[in-house]
């Protein structure tokens, strides 16, 4: 049976990838690519429900506050993420959601995270994660934000051949346990200019 994941969680993992991925490519250079894209195998374990959950699809960063999250198994969705703005679209019902980042106060940290390490501010990072080095070349984040800690406790992240991220973790503050592996990843990448803009029918 397929399970649709709720917009607000959806979200939530979407902008933690955004405010990861750029800053932890090629090992967090000064000036890491602003632009990335990849295919994802994204992997829920809920903690209470003993589930696992399994879903696909590509991940575009188009520079500063810039992205598209489209999910194409086992159900179709497109998250895109503009400056402060989102909106989510389900092209087999036909319905698009639109939703103002600043006015809710966990995305609004995490859209600001994002705006500071997509413009290739790594070394802001830690100003927002206690960062350390966990053993087989893994990076473990933990948000000094209540907000943002009460949705996910930490953040694990696997560099793979190059200096480009493998996988991420992301958990919650419920135990439950969020894995995105990568491939392909594509890095500067000259995407659609129609990638970024606002989908039609926005509620």
């Amino acid at each position: 049976m397929s399970k649709k994941t709720p917009f607000p969680r959806l979200l939530t993992v979407a902008v933690v990838l955004a405010v990861i991925a750029p800053g932890i490519v090629s090992g967090g250079e000064p000036n890491p690519p602003s632009r990335l894209s990849a295919d994802f195998v994204m992997t829920r374990t809920l903690v209470v429900l003993s589930d696992t959950i399994t879903s696909s699809g590509k991940l575009t960063l188009g520079g500063p506050g810039l992205l598209r999250w489209e999910m194409t198994s086992p159900s179709r969705s497109v998250l895109v993420v503009n400056k402060g703005t989102a909106w989510i679209h389900y092209p087999d019902m036909g319905v698009t959601k639109g939703f103002d980042l600043s006015k809710d106060p966990v995305m609004k940290v995490l859209s600001e995270h994002l705006l500071v390490l997509t413009a290739g501010q790594f070394d802001r990072m830690e100003k927002f994660y206690d960062v350390s080095d966990l053993p087989n070349g893994v990076k473990r984040l933990v948000p000094f934000e209540p907000a943002v800690k009460n949705v996910f406790s930490e953040i694990r992240v696997k560099m793979g051949a190059a200096g480009v991220v493998s996988w991420v973790e992301m958990v919650s503050g419920s135990g439950d346990l969020t894995r995105i592996a990568f491939e392909n990843v594509k890095l500067n990448p000259t995407p659609a200019p129609n990638l970024f803009e606002k989908p039609a029918n926005v509620s």
